[in-house]
């Protein structure tokens, strides 16, 4: 096996058993994680990017010599598309391997419609050709995960169930080296901004859950936690403090602009500009991905989110 280093832009190993593919999501380096866990009894898939991104994934996995056919699982931390859209790929290219999903997520790979309608609408169309699509999956390549080990020869996958930013949501704990694989469990994190961006999905977005499993994450007391966007980061109690007041902050902060009659956008740009004000960021000096990706639409989506949830609770 390859030891830890770059061994192609878009794959590397970040530990001994650990890979990262860089999928390049929305055309940009950073964006979307795939991760792969190589044992002595075959290899697991931890996400797989957008269906536009397979090729990425594949040639990542070509560089980091894992064998198609020695891939068993294809665990999905949750069914929205930069996580699932390369799903049927992925199923039609390992024979071996089983789409390992939350029991709530299956219905909807079956048939996806919804969810590749839902993306659309909520990122908008005119980065379509990022989203891309998700073909339904076979019911027979599906298996509804439980809370328990999944073996991979002299290592072990062990599911968590992580709702929050979505109902079906999963972690998954390497428990040889005390590491996470987070999904959307966690905040985004990118190098060019300091602090962290909540993922509030609508239409099903609960903080209550994501604190919860926030903080079941953090009793485990793992070492690393692999994020989808972007990348493995040093775990200590001050990183899941510092996200647990994100979540709190910005539900506080959009219900009272909720409170004063604020609509999303009108919430979405007062947030934003707060944001760069308080941590002194340059919105014209960030790239394409962080300053229209991020700090646009997902801020936008997570206000979205937020906004559902304090609806439900005035109902």
């Amino acid at each position: 096996m390859a030891g830890p280093g770059v061994l192609s832009m878009s794959a590397s190993w970040v530990s001994g058993r650990v890979a990262l593919v860089d999928t390049n999501g929305y055309g940009s380096n950073g964006a979307v994680a795939c991760y792969v866990v190589r044992g002595s009894g075959g290899a697991a898939l931890v996400d797989v990017g957008y269906s536009t991104s397979w090729e990425f994934v594949l040639n990542g996995l070509r560089d980091l010599g894992v064998k198609l056919n020695d891939v068993r699982y294809v665990f999905l931390t949750h069914f929205h598309l930069d996580h699932a859209g390369g799903s049927h790929a992925a199923l039609e290219n390992m024979p071996n391997a089983q789409l390992m999903v939350h029991e709530a997520a299956v219905r909807l790979l079956i048939d996806p419609s919804r969810l590749v309608d839902a993306a659309l609408a909520a990122f908008g169309q005119d980065i379509a050709h990022y989203i891309g699509g998700l073909q339904p999956i076979q019911p027979e390549r599906i298996e509804p995960v439980k809370e328990e080990g999944y073996d991979l020869g002299d290592l072990s996958l062990e599911v968590l169930f992580t709702p929050g930013h979505a109902p079906g949501h999963i972690s998954i704990h390497l428990e040889s080296e005390n590491s996470v694989f987070t999904g959307d469990a966690v905040c985004v994190k990118h190098p060019a901004l300091s602090f962290p961006l909540p993922p509030a999905s609508p239409p099903l977005y609960d903080v209550d859950s994501a604190l919860h499993s926030l903080e079941r994450i953090a009793s485990l007391k793992p070492k690393t936690l692999y994020t989808p966007h972007f990348g493995p980061r040093r775990a200590d109690r001050s990183l899941f403090e510092e996200e647990a007041a994100a979540l709190v902050e910005w539900r506080d902060e959009i219900g009272r602009m909720l409170g004063e009659g604020m609509g999303v956008n009108a919430i979405a740009e007062s947030l934003r500009k707060k944001l760069l004000e308080k941590h002194g960021v340059d919105l014209d000096r960030l790239d394409r991905y962080v300053r229209d990706i991020l700090l646009n639409r997902l801020l936008k989506i997570s206000v979205h989110g937020y906004m559902g949830l304090l609806m439900r609770r005035m109902r």
